[in-house]
């Protein structure tokens, strides 16, 4: 079963998995889970990580979750991301999501370094920003990341699912 919510307007349900999410890219001590290390995009390793879509990610170990997102996740961002801007995104790092300092924030989300968005005009003001980024995080990047971590992605109709306020602090 899926957790539905997280970073959506309903925010019900998003604890564990959520803190879980966040924590996960560069808690561990190793330095590929840093906040400035660089995805390793073949994805592979010695260990294989926890697959989402036959273990929640709320009951995955804190080590699962730093397995799953480097092997699996990352890699899977990867191309979203450098299809977006190649320069830019050459090598996504943990910080490019969590921000800088996050290791000392605990990897807390939202991230203070994203910017705010403000979802009462669809988002007209991110989307005037940047239109290509607004439409690869909405019609790539949010349903890619919802599926690799085993949770529905965002939907308006029910307020439920994995969303824009997942990472990105909320417009005041």
């Amino acid at each position: 079963m899926r957790n539905r919510t997280i970073g959506g307007a309903g925010r019900t349900r998003t604890g564990a998995l959520l803190a879980g999410l966040l924590a996960a890219c560069g808690a561990s001590q190793k330095p590929d889970a840093t906040e400035g290390a660089a995805v390793d995009a073949s994805g592979s390793s010695a260990s294989a990580a926890p697959d989402a879509s036959t273990m929640e990610w709320s009951k995955m170990s804190f080590d699962e979750r730093v397995a799953h997102m480097q092997r699996a996740v990352a890699p899977k961002m990867q191309p979203i991301f450098t299809d977006l801007d190649a320069e830019r995104y050459a090598k996504l790092t943990c910080g490019h999501c969590h921000g800088a300092g996050a290791r000392e924030r605990g990897f807390a989300m939202p991230s203070p370094d994203l910017a705010p968005v403000d979802p009462t005009d669809d988002f007209a003001r991110a989307r005037a920003e940047d239109p290509p980024m607004v439409e690869m995080m909405m019609k790539r990047m949010v349903p890619e990341m919802a599926a690799s971590i085993g949770v529905d992605p965002y939907d308006p109709a029910t307020g439920e699912g994995l969303g824009c306020f997942a990472c990105h602090p909320r417009a005041s």
